[in-house]
């Protein structure tokens, strides 16, 4: 049976028991090399690598964590700061750019071939209130080796063995408290692979100071990927915990819980100031 009789198939048969189909029509395997493709994202035009996890979520389903992006949704305001760490082909950084309208974006991704996408994708939209900078965000200023990945979404300072890794390159390193400068951060969103302790540790200061700490974190806690660090999840919380945030579990039906509970919830979790 061909792909056409296939996808007549199943029109057919959504037609006779009166659904609608949630995917596309046509149907077509997962690219296995480098495959890039012009999608709708929140509306928005978007390149994305369809071989790789978060491309091809978005291009088949129209989406991406859209739990996570509603609790966002509430708390990002027209005039915020946003602070996107490992921003990847950039789909935080479009919906924070959408929704900070008056706002700055922040956008930080140490990945050549993600950055260039993600820079393609703030062009598409128009938007001028980005930042695109080339960081692996870390404790410390300098530079670090990086960890190209099968899948871009993976890379990382360290091997952690959830992709192939494909090659290694230096690239700069720089701290939030760098970044930031004495400017506030109202939102800032961490997804860097294991490294997300040593980014908090380099913020210190804009997580300290109430003219510039943000009022909402959201941060993956990935016990596999921080162990390749030597770090545990519970560091997250004491480390966000004495800087007086509040832990918020974000649940699988996508409601969120105060109180710390990493184990049994979706990886990422938010932190919300006291």
């Amino acid at each position: 049976m061909n792909m056409m009789s296939i996808s007549a198939g199943l029109r057919t048969l959504a037609a006779r028991v009166g659904i609608a189909l949630i995917y596309p029509a046509t149907i077509r395997p997962r690219p296995t090399c480098t495959s890039i493709r012009q999608v709708k994202f929140l509306g928005m035009p978007m390149i994305v690598l369809e071989n790789e996890d978060v491309g091809w979520t978005i291009s088949t389903r129209r989406g991406f964590e859209n739990r996570e992006m509603n609790v966002l949704r509430r708390r990002v305001g027209q005039a915020d700061v946003c602070v996107d760490v490992g921003a990847n082909v950039g789909a935080y950084t479009l919906f924070f750019a959408s929704r900070a309208s008056r706002g700055r974006v922040i956008s930080v991704e140490p990945g050549a071939l993600p950055r260039a996408m993600l820079d393609v994708n703030v062009a598409l939209n128009g938007f001028t209130n980005v930042d695109v900078l080339p960081f692996a965000v870390s404790s410390a200023e300098g530079t670090v080796a990086f960890f190209a990945s099968s899948d871009s979404a993976f890379s990382s300072m360290k091997v952690t063995g959830r992709r192939p890794t494909t090659g290694q390159v230096e690239v700069p390193t720089q701290t939030i408290d760098g970044i930031m400068n004495g400017r506030r951060a109202d939102v800032v969103k961490i997804d860097v692979e294991g490294a997300e302790l040593a980014v908090l540790e380099g913020a210190q200061q804009t997580l300290a100071d109430e003219r510039t700490r943000p009022h909402t974190i959201m941060i993956e806690v990935n016990e596999t990927n921080l162990s390749t660090y030597g770090r545990y999840p519970d560091e997250i919380r004491r480390v966000l915990g004495g800087l007086g945030y509040i832990p918020h579990s974000l649940m699988p039906d996508g409601s969120v819980r105060q109180g710390w509970q990493h184990a049994g919830c979706l990886e990422d979790a938010f932190f919300f100031a006291g």
